[in-house]
């Protein structure tokens, strides 16, 4: 059945789509009339199914994005606001609306009225005036509208003449007659300016009707107004807050087609003091709109000309009016920030006091290895070492450092254009001493809040940064970055006993305050009264003012009713969980592993001391956290859950706790667990301190039951030891028998019972007993709560960091709504579009459409002014490089980019701009081996034996030995003799019996290894007199005939190993018989040409030829003539290619492969400084290699920045210095430049002597 039952639910049960869920947030706008906390809550609520990683950065995007407040919209835009500074901003505005419109109601204090008032214009005049002359005219014009055009309605008289009146040669639209405008019109008689004060109803009709109490305003006075849109047609409103219907002239909707929807009725309107109603035409239903509010209000329609009236209902309806029934006071903020401004600029620094690191002498410094900081954060971490330099935080590392830390750049969450530059200390950590400074507990906190009403929380800006260290500390500070070493002149964030100093540095600064608290760089100032808090708040300023630190405005509150605080509410009422962290755990979603549910727990123990009943709602849900039990969620564990998220949000308001109020402990025990709740009395009235509540152990749960009592007692009293140890106390047990152990000191209870008595043995306490159905511990006792860890911020850093990098670096998406804006701003696309729409005979032949002309056929336009070719977008210029970078973000090559593009959009050029975007990434071209080989080059022949020789080591053997290899290069005749190491050592005293057999030679070439590079092997060559010849570092081909050679003697130990044998031994055979071969190239055996006679070996012979002169010139040239016929093939089978490489030009280097995910070259480029041949010279920041031509590639066109050059593989040798011209290193590359020292070919060792040595010098 519970199978079945499981399957149903499933199948039936509601299924949420994430997708579907972040539509549904990404359409929430927020509603006409609706405030922004309302709006704010609807899209918390949106948000629970859309698995955001950030949901406050989302819901705040959102409100800029969708609110109907354009201030608020643009205040966000401007600066870097997170979630609660945009509710915060939000709220202010919404107050300061409301207060300008009271304001601006209570300045109108006169009322118009309904009443058509005489136009004495055009009328005939009075018996007791003259005819109008021009000079009366004036003058009633000067006494009556003072200073105003009888024409225009502006000043009279107009600079420059009547011809420069506004009105002059316009028509007007009243009469057409020309010279004035129609408001000012004398031809007709207008109505005044109307509006309704007053209502009643009239019993002497049997229909429906109203009657208005009016009277007459001015046409000249001032009166509110407001445009109001109705079918999209703006009409000026005059606002009468006495009004209760809205009236329109006829003339004035002539153009929004109200005629349409009029509609009979009975209602009368009554003028001011008239006893016959006006003429009514109808009256119609319409939607009006003022800003972002609208609403569906009546109006009633009037024959002629009559100013639109706007009734108090609709005016409030529209946001226009607002009732204020009490003036609030100005914010506290603007006072203090204007009385301390000095205190809320920069960041401060403590006078008069520097900070000492004390060190452990003992542990060694340690200089550690640059951290590579990647290619997108770089600029950001420049302008951050930028403002720590400005601001006196940093400085630059000068001379030795001892100590060196490396970075880590860290996000901040809601700042994504912000890091926060971390220096990992744990190595410095080892060798600081810590200063065991207290901190306050929430406890202490609590305790000290008793009685508070009001509150201040003040924030030190960059908290650590304003204590300055003295000058031996600042060295372990030192850190590294791409641009070079800084160290910290303040003290730093990751300093083991950074918190301990600054703690104990703040608590000295306001010593001597009373009500105030500080925890780290938050201070608390609190208060029974105003008055109290005021004085202490005061205090606190002036003393931060006079010490040089400095606060951050936007973290301090001021005079708050409640604080938040290390995830409590404080109040005047006691202490409460934060709301937010109860609304994140209503929010958290069913946990799907043992892991995601101990996460849980431990998210909602810090809470757990508001929680009286959260022990039993766990106890089902333990089960599933023991190490052997199988991870199945069914329906009683979701009951469970849902009754604990219950539990959450209905958690108690607990009091604080008085040191003067009479205190309870309250304890009792079960067979899984134990319960206390420590509570105070004021008379009849029992407040809650704390609830406190754990698992029994299963050792403990074998106790007997008395003995759990018993355990009860002491672990509550521990728990709460702060608030009991030293004053006395009455504990409260439903468990008689305890009650008769701990009130008669005589009693003989168990050994167990008396070593938990000698643990309480510090506290006073009276005993009493309680029944259990009144006992609350007992229900904490059967449900407690077991003991989990939060989860960290370091759990989160990772994924942030990764995200980090990847919005620095990766473009964002394209939606259809941004290239629609985009092709609207294109003119050449716009062109298309009227082409296409619009088409002409010449449409097409303009010359910006002419790439478009040949696939006309082929273009259309959608309704959202989109263009397509075929089934694909058109995208504009504009967005053409990023959806190519969009394409290319899988980092595929030029055809599948080109491939993937040409799915969805289209435009002209496409390809090359693919071409080019693949061929400018910088991992592409790092990842990608270049194909292309150089021509071999030929090395000549020497002109005779022995006079040039090659020499290079094979091995190690498999005893650990090795071989030293000579060969003449005129004759290929091999010397091979076996040494212990390739150390100068072992090597110079075999060249030397080379030498002494053979004679010296005047050039020996070998490669860069190490004994090769050293002082003595250049001193031997000077004492001997040869040249020295290194070639191309990690070049094997610059001596191919040497390398092949090495492949057969390789060969060669290889079958004696298969055989068994003595692989030395048979190095002499192989020896005899290479010698006395006939080679390719020279047509006579290596022994011949050196000694000029054959050689007699195991192989018989009929006689033995006479010696015979060699040519060694026509040798010489027949070697040559094969070589260049062996170049050629080579080259054309390689497909080889010489290099277009310029001095100047900058090129990604080959690197070595230290495992098979190393990309090919090293992505930071190199310059190249010289060339010779197929050698080329290039540098790197301070520098320098030589490397064949193949291993570079060309760089000019990726887009990369030039940084600082970093520790590749291989190291720089010390250079060597020679004045002997018989020893030399290769010849600079380019004229006036000198070749850089070579690199190692292997790391250096490090070397340490015997342990028995060290007490002699060595």
């Amino acid at each position: 059945y519970a199978a079945a039952k499981a399957k149903l639910d499933a199948h039936f049960a509601p299924r949420v789509n994430p997708t579907f869920s972040v539509y549904r947030f990404r359409q929430a706008q927020q509603d006409v009339g609706e405030s922004l906390d309302a709006f704010y809550a609807r899209l918390r609520q949106l948000s629970r199914h859309c698995n955001f990683s950030d949901a406050d950065l989302e819901i705040k995007n959102q409100i800029v994005i969708a609110t109907t407040s354009s201030r608020l919209r643009k205040y966000a835009m401007l600066h870097s606001l997170d979630l609660p500074d945009i509710l915060k901003q939000g709220r202010m505005f919404e107050d300061v609306e409301h207060d300008v419109s009271e304001i601006e109601r209570s300045a109108e204090k006169t009322v118009l009225a309904v009443q058509k008032q005489e136009q004495r214009r055009g009328s005939k005049p009075r018996q007791n005036e003259k005819p109008h002359s021009r000079q009366n005219y004036q003058m009633q014009q000067h006494h009556s509208a003072k200073t105003d055009c009888r024409n225009c309605g502006g000043n009279w008289l107009h600079d420059g003449g009547r011809s420069h009146c506004p009105a002059w040669g316009r028509t007007c639209r009243a009469c057409n007659k020309m010279g004035h405008f129609a408001k000012l019109c004398r031809a007709t008689n207008k109505p005044a300016v109307q509006a309704i004060s007053q209502a009643c109803q009239d019993d002497s009709s049997s229909d429906e009707e109203h009657i208005f109490v009016t009277k007459t305003a001015s046409p000249t006075s001032s009166s509110p107004k407001a445009v109001i849109l109705i079918n999209d047609v703006p009409i000026t409103f005059v606002i009468d807050t006495g009004a209760t219907v809205s009236i329109v002239g006829e003339n004035e909707i002539k153009n929004s087609h109200l005629d349409e929807k009029l509609e009979k009725t009975s209602v009368k309107v009554f003028s001011y003091k008239a006893t016959t109603p006006l003429q009514l035409l109808g009256k119609a239903t319409v939607t009006m709109v003022h800003k972002e509010r609208c609403s569906q209000e009546e109006i009633f329609i009037t024959p002629g000309s009559c100013p639109p009236l706007l009734s108090f209902a609709a005016a409030s309806n529209l946001g226009l009016i607002r009732i204020t029934y009490q003036v609030e006071e100005p914010p506290a903020e603007q006072s203090i920030v204007s009385s301390f401004t000095d205190l809320f600029e920069g960041v401060g620094k403590l006078k008069e006091q520097q900070i000492h690191l004390f060190r452990d002498e003992t542990v060694p410094p340690i200089a550690q290895p640059h951290r590579r900081i990647p290619f997108a954060v770089r600029a950001l971490v420049e302008k951050e070492l930028n403002r720590l330099l400005s601001e006196d935080i940093i400085e630059p590392a000068v001379g030795p450092t001892p100590w060196v830390s490396p970075v880590v750049i860290v996000p901040k969450p809601h700042h994504p254009d912000e890091i926060r530059m971390c220096i990992d200390m744990r190595v410095v950590n080892t060798a600081i001493q810590r200063e065991r400074h207290l901190c306050p507990t929430v406890d202490d906190i609590i305790v000290a809040l008793n009685g508070a009403t009001v509150f201040s929380n003040l924030d030190l800006k960059n908290g650590y940064h304003q204590l300055e260290l003295d000058m031996s500390s600042r060295e372990l500070t030192t850190f590294s970055t791409h641009v070079g070493l800084f160290r910290y002149k303040r003290l730093n964030f990751g300093i083991s006993s950074a918190a301990e100093i600054f703690q104990n540095s703040t608590r000295q600064v306001l010593n001597g305050i009373q009500n105030v608290l500080n925890v780290s760089d938050d201070i608390l100032v609190f208060g029974r009264t105003k008055e109290e808090h005021d004085s202490a708040l005061n205090a606190v300023l002036h003393r931060l003012q006079e010490s040089g630190l400095t606060l951050n405005g936007k973290k301090c509150h001021f005079h708050q009713r409640e604080l938040s605080f290390l995830g409590l509410i404080f109040s005047s009422d006691g202490v409460r969980p934060d709301p937010k962290k109860v609304e994140a755990f209503l929010e958290v979603k069913t946990p799907e592993s043992p892991q995601e549910f101990k996460s849980l727990l431990g998210m909602i123990n810090y809470s757990g001391r508001f929680l009286r009943n959260l022990a039993e709602l766990t106890q089902p849900l333990r089960e599933l956290t023991l190490k052997n039990a199988a991870w199945k969620w069914t329906e009683q564990h979701q009951t469970a859950f849902d009754h604990l998220k219950l539990a959450m949000s209905d958690a108690s308001t607990l009091a604080y706790f008085d040191s003067s109020k009479p205190t309870e402990l309250v304890v009792d025990a079960s067979p899984h667990g134990l319960g206390a709740i420590l509570t105070q009395r004021d008379g009849t009235r029992v407040s809650v301190i704390a609830y406190a509540s754990r698992a029994l152990t299963a050792v403990e749960s074998r106790y007997s039951q008395i003995e759990r009592e018993m355990l009860a007692a002491v672990w509550g009293m521990e728990h709460f030891r702060l608030y009991l140890c030293g004053a006395k106390f009455l504990l409260l047990t439903d468990h008689k028998p305890l009650v008769s152990i701990l009130g008669n000191p005589r009693s003989s209870p168990s050994a167990r019972i008396e070593r938990l008595a000698l643990r309480i043995q510090q506290y006073k306490f009276d005993v009493q007993h309680t029944a259990g159905s009144n006992n609350p511990s007992d229900y904490l006792s059967r449900h407690h709560m077991p003991h989990e860890k939060l989860q960290t911020r370091i759990d989160k850093v990772p994924n942030e960091y990764v995200n980090f990098i990847q919005r620095q670096c990766v473009p964002n998406a394209l939606s259809l709504q941004e290239v629609a804006e985009h092709t609207k701003k294109d003119q050449t696309l716009q062109l298309l579009l009227k082409a296409i729409q619009h088409p002409t005979q010449d449409s097409w032949f303009s010359q910006k459409l002419k790439p478009f002309a040949a696939m006309k056929t082929e273009t259309t336009a959608t309704s959202d002014a989109l263009l397509l070719r075929g089934t694909r977008l058109v995208l504009p210029v504009s967005l053409q490089e990023r959806a190519v970078q969009l394409a290319h973000r899988g980092h595929q090559g030029i055809v599948k980019t080109k491939q993937l593009l040409r799915e969805k959009v289209w435009f002209p050029g496409m390809d090359n701009l693919v071409h080019a975007q693949v061929k400018s990434c910088l991992p592409c071209q790092a990842a990608v081996p270049q194909t292309g080989q150089p021509p071999l080059a030929l090395t000549e022949p020497p002109s005779g034996p022995w006079l040039e020789v090659s020499v290079d080591f094979c091995g190690p053997f498999p005893d650990g030995k090795y071989a030293i290899v000579v060969i003449d290069d005129f004759s290929r005749y091999p010397v091979v003799q076996v040494i212990n190491s390739t150390s100068a050592q072992n090597v110079l005293p075999s060249l030397r019996a080379a030498f002494a057999q053979f004679g010296i030679p005047e050039q020996v070439k070998t490669d860069n290894g190490p004994p090769f590079q050293g002082a003595e092997f250049a001193k031997f060559a000077r004492e001997l007199g040869f040249r020295h010849h290194r070639v191309t570092p990690l070049w094997p081909q610059a001596n191919g005939e040497f390398e092949r050679f090495m492949r057969t003697l390789k060969k060669q130990v290889h079958t004696s190993i298969v055989e068994n044998g003595d692989w030395k031994a048979e190095l002499d055979t192989f020896l005899m018989s290479y010698r006395s071969t006939q080679q390719g190239t020279t047509a006579r055996t290596p022994y011949e040409l050196l000694f000029n006679r054959p050689m007699r070996n195991l192989l018989p012979s009929l006689a033995t030829p006479s010696p015979e002169t060699v040519d060694f010139k026509g040798l010489r040239s027949t070697e040559l003539r094969r070589k260049t016929s062996n170049k050629h093939y080579a080259d054309k089978r390689r497909n080889a290619r010489p290099h277009r490489f310029v001095i100047g030009q900058r090129v990604l280097c080959k690197q070595g492969q230290r495992n098979k995910f190393t990309p090919f070259y090293n992505p930071v480029p190199f310059i190249i400084t010289g060339m010779q041949g197929s050698q080329i010279q290039a540098a790197q920041g301070d520098r320098v290699i030589t490397r064949n031509s193949s291993f570079f590639k060309d760089a000019s066109k990726v887009n990369t920045v030039p940084h600082r050059a970093e520790t590749e593989l291989d190291d720089p040798a010390p250079a060597q210095s020679s004045t002997n011209n018989h020893s030399s290193v290769p010849a600079p590359l380019a004229p006036g430049r000198q070749q850089s020292p070579l690199h190692r070919r292997y790391p250096a060792r490090n070397r340490r002597p015997p342990r028995h040595l060290a007490d002699f010098a060595t």
